[in-house]
Formats: C-alpha cells, structure tokens, sequence
C-alpha cells in the first residue's frame, strides 16, 4: 500500500511539471507563428524537433561530451567540497584564515580563468572538467560549513554526556543534520557544473555541445540552435533530478520532506 501511495504521489506531482512542460510548448508555438517573432530568432517548436530528429546523432554524441564533463566536475566538487567544509566547519581558525580566498574565488568570474586552464591543462576535456569543478565547488564548501553549524548545541552537549566523543558527534549528529543543506548546495552545484562545461567549450576548440551552438549559431540554424539548448537543459534537469530524488531518500526523515510529502496527501 505504501508502494502505490507513493507512486500515486510521484504522478500527481508529474502533472504539474507536464502541465508545465506543455503550456510553455503552446506558448512558443503561438508566439512563433503569430509573426511577432522572426522566424530566424524563434522558429516554430516543430520545426526544432524536426532539426533535432534528423541531427540526433550528433546531438546526442555531443551532449554526452557536455554530460561526462559536468558530471567529473560536479563529483570532483563533492570530492573536495564535503571534506573541506568539514574541516573548516570544526576548525574555526583554519575557516577564518581561508574564508577570504573562498569568498575571492566565488566572485571572481570563472570565465576569466579559462584561458590560463587552456594554458594549463591543454585542449583536452581537462580544461573544461575543472571550470566545471570551480562552479559547483563554492556551492557545496559553503553550505557544508552552514550544516554542520546549524546543529543545536544542546543536541551536542546530549551526545557529550552519554560519552560520545567528537568523531561520532560528527558521523551521528553533526553530518544528519547538515544534510539537508549540503543536498542544496549539491543541487545548486549540480547545474552550476553544467555551465562551467559549456561556457569552457564556447572557449577550448573541441566536441561538446557548446561547439553545436556556436556552429548553429555561425551558419544561422536557429532550429539546430534550439535543439542543443534544449539538449543542454535536460542534462542540467536530470542532474537536478537524481539529486532531489536521493535527497529524498537519505533525508527523508527531515521535516521538509515530511512536509512535503504531508502537503502532497492532502491535496488529493
């Protein structure tokens, strides 16, 4: 019964983002023929998904290029990520002398680096796996440090006098409750890594879907233009997916997922 409760629910939700899906798709059509639009700027949605069916090849070889780099990229930020934010979140000293370094290094502009990880690391997927890394990096320090000291210190001082010494407080007490979070920060990450692969390709010669939009755009196939982009946001939406439906597993105890879960029920 709690299978089919949930699967019910998983479809109720569905609705909403197909219902989503199809009001934006009548729009495009309605705005593109109508002739407000060029049809050189906004061609009609069909005529994308014709430039899509018969350039499928390319697209998909090309969205698996932009697919493994954002997601090395992503992995490498949770690699570095979660440990880092965990040592500066107990080490107040180390987070205070680096915190000016982190701060520097989210606003500075990521493109702006590119070049000097073209000269770095060549013109091969490195490049492009780094900057990705970088954008989803910041995301995931940050708000592990916020996680790991939003902990109420009377849960703390509970596990101190039942004996717990400092690594379980941090494995049983300290990590449960960051996750929610550090799953937002991962979230964030998630589709910030695919930009840093794209905006990298526009700037290292190669494969990928970012050398598809610049051609497309060069020869003016605003359909093939389309397709990509479309091509881009659905990885950046699958990632986002798997992130949302893991957090939903691992913190599903969390009131924000209860909550959830209760809104949906009663809205049946």
């Amino acid at each position: 019964m709690k299978q089919l409760a949930s699967f019910g629910q998983k479809a109720y939700d569905s609705r909403y983002g197909l219902g989503t899906v199809v009001f934006t798709i009548a729009i495009w059509e309605i705005v593109a023929r109508s002739g407000w639009v060029a049809v050189d700027v906004l061609p009609p949605f069909d005529k994308v998904c014709t430039a899509f069916w018969n350039d499928h090849h390319l697209l998909l070889k090309q969205s698996w290029v932009t697919f493994k780099e954002a997601l090395f990229g992503f992995l490498l930020s949770i690699g570095i990520g979660i440990p880092l934010g965990v040592i500066l979140a107990l080490c107040r000293p180390l987070d205070r002398a680096l915190r000016p370094i982190l701060v520097a290094g989210q606003v500075t502009p990521k493109i702006a680096l590119a070049p000097l990880f073209l000269l770095l690391f060549g013109l091969g997927a490195e490049p492009k796996i780094v900057l990705a890394f970088l954008l989803g990096f910041f995301p995931v320090v940050l708000d592990t440090i916020l996680g790991l000291r939003s902990v109420q210190i009377e849960k703390i001082y509970l596990a101190r006098s039942c004996g717990a010494n400092w690594l379980t407080i941090l494995w049983k007490v300290r990590l449960p409750n960051a996750l929610p979070l550090i799953f937002t920060g991962l979230k964030i990450a998630a589709t910030l890594s695919v930009t840093g692969a794209i905006v990298a390709e526009y700037i290292a010669p190669g494969h990928g879907l970012g050398l598809t939009i610049q051609a497309a755009g060069g020869e003016l196939k605003t359909d093939l233009l389309y397709a990509a982009i479309l091509c881009l946001g659905v990885i950046g939406l699958a990632m986002f997916v798997v992130i949302t439906q893991l957090e939903r597993v691992l913190v599903g105890w969390h009131p924000s997922q209860r909550n959830r879960a209760a809104a949906r029920y009663n809205r049946r």
